[in-house]
């Protein structure tokens, strides 16, 4: 079960590029897994859309996505997680650096919630996050 986060969706649904190609490679080499996505994790696609940044191809696409994953709830569990989450990232890498990547906590404690992992082109982002299951397909990965 894999949430895709900001970064994965953006490889998604630009067709160019390096990541669009490995994260196709991915998904094709794990077609048994379930595949969603969050509110969190859609956010930043939305707003590139309303800022009027994509191409109407680009926007069928969106609206076609949103139509095939499935959309976990961020509810008062996926809260309590990021509760932990933050706690925890602010402990480790400090208020300012936890501040920053308040989205990415979103997508983290939504995936910890529902027992799925993280789907990116950057684990990095999820440092200091601890039991979250990251697993990235980008250079390295």
């Amino acid at each position: 079960m894999l949430l895709l986060d900001p970064g994965a969706l953006l490889d998604l649904v630009c067709r160019e590029g390096d990541g669009h190609h490995r994260l196709r490679e991915f998904l094709y080499r794990h077609a048994e897994a379930r595949v969603g996505t969050c509110p969190a994790a859609l956010g930043p696609l939305c707003e590139g859309l309303e800022l009027g940044d994509a191409a109407l191809d680009v926007r069928a696409r969106v609206e076609s996505l949103l139509q095939r994953l499935e959309l976990l709830a961020f509810d008062a569990e996926a809260a309590q997680a990021y509760g932990r989450l933050a706690a925890e990232l602010r402990r480790r890498v400090g208020v300012e650096r936890a501040i920053r990547r308040q989205g990415l906590l979103c997508v983290a404690a939504t995936a910890l919630r529902h027992g799925w992992s993280v789907l990116t082109p950057q684990p990095s982002w999820y440092i200091g996050m601890p039991l979250v299951r990251v697993v990235g397909y980008g250079p390295g990965a």
